[in-house]
């Protein structure tokens, strides 16, 4: 199946923390928080990366307002803002009475912040223990679309993550990125990045290492140690926003779906016992090789009814259906396919019998992973016929 990714943020559940022996970045290790500062993740569903334009803030500007709980820390803030300003094109600009999307940084508990643009007012948590260049500009790069360094989906060739070390119920916070939920921008891993805690982020006793550098001689220090951007982190983002004549890479690929029936019925499955859709490789319009089929004699006027196994929407909300399907004699009624959602919708269907293979198709909607719902009917008094369905990618 071909997917577009879109990325979609949910709202959060209560914060929390896990508190570790390095208390500044402790901050950052909020237990119902992905990744201990990530808002918007329902860690029960899959993740979605900010790999399309759609999550980015529209002529890299970011507007933002400020609680009155952070006056304390303006200094710190507008530091971090002026690094931005000073090293990328992503400005960061005031509020103003039309503005609809903007970031209004707070003083909760932790920092944290949603990874991309959201839509409205969304919230960057600049809380105790937050104060410091370092730490804003941390979370201002997930606003601008960034996640953490050891969540690249390639960091098993750079880090090695200790997971006997890691606090009890915290082991998802190092999960890694799918290929396809994130845009490495054409730049090698970075042991300095500002977006890479350090070596004892989640430990189970505050000291132990839970993660390290595979690269010998290289430390992992922590977020709030560092001066600002490392030079790579500089480039991915201008690279992203395509500042200064960067350009940014193509998106990878969700994985895709492709069923021809030669081996198997690819995991779909018949919905009724009496009447079913039947494997047969018997050549039909000079199609060769394996498709599915129900004949009128065998369904004796009932529909039979295809399920097909549940096709992951890899936090996309639009995907390509192609498939091919084959009608023939008077016995055959019509075709019909419904995708399963909130609602069933019928999607699909034809009545058109040619006795000839015909292509199709589909654009469709999702609201997560779906199911697709195939049923042929037929109807043996108006005589012989065949329904039959190939290929489905």
């Amino acid at each position: 199946m071909l997917l577009t990714l879109i990325a979609v943020l949910l709202p959060c559940c209560g914060l929390g923390f896990l508190v570790t022996d390095d208390f500044r970045d402790s901050s950052m290790y909020n237990a119902d928080l992905y990744q201990g500062d990530i808002a918007g993740i329902d860690m029960t569903q899959d993740r979605n990366a900010i790999v399309e334009h759609v999550k980015l803030w529209p002529g890299a500007s970011v507007y933002y307002e400020l609680d009155p709980a952070v006056e304390y820390m303006r200094n710190d803030i507008m530091e971090a803002i002026g690094d931005y300003h000073n090293n990328t094109c992503v400005k960061f600009l005031p509020k103003t009475t039309i503005t609809v999307d903007y970031i209004r940084i707070v003083n909760e508990p932790g920092c944290w912040s949603y990874v991309g643009r959201h839509g409205g007012m969304q919230k960057v948590s600049l809380g105790e223990g937050c104060e410091g260049k370092p730490t804003g500009i941390h979370e201002l790069m997930h606003v601008i679309g960034f996640w953490h360094e050891q969540s690249r989906s390639d960091r098993d060739e750079y880090l090695e993550i200790i997971w006997e070390n890691i606090f009890k119920g915290a082991e998802y916070n190092f999960e890694k990125l799918n290929l396809w939920e994130n845009n490495l921008l054409g730049v090698e891993f970075d042991y300095d990045s500002i977006m890479l805690y350090g070596e004892t982020a989640f430990s189970k006793d505050h000291k132990s290492i839970t993660v390290k550098s595979k690269k010998e001689g290289v430390k992992l220090i922590p977020v709030y140690t560092k001066s600002g951007f490392s030079k790579t982190d500089i480039l991915k983002i201008n690279r992203l926003y395509e500042c200064f004549g960067e350009v940014r890479p193509p998106r990878p690929e969700p994985p895709g779906f492709e069923c021809n029936f030669e081996v198997d019925n690819c995991g779909f499955f018949n919905d009724y016992i009496e009447v079913r859709w039947i494997r047969n490789d018997k050549e039909r319009a000079g199609n060769k090789g394996f498709y599915l089929e129900v004949t009128a004699e065998l369904a004796d006027r009932q529909s039979a009814r295809l399920i097909s196994p549940t096709a992951q929407n890899y936090g996309q909300v639009r995907a390509c259906l192609k498939f091919k399907y084959y009608l023939e004699g008077s016995g055959a009624q019509s075709m019909v396919i419904t995708q399963q959602g909130k609602r069933n919708t019928r999607i699909w269907s034809t009545e058109v019998v040619e006795s000839k293979w015909k292509n199709v198709v589909l654009d469709i909607d999702l609201e997560g992973p779906t199911r697709f719902f195939i049923e042929a009917f037929t109807d043996i008094y108006h005589g012989s016929g065949v329904v039959a369905l190939d290929i489905i990618v």
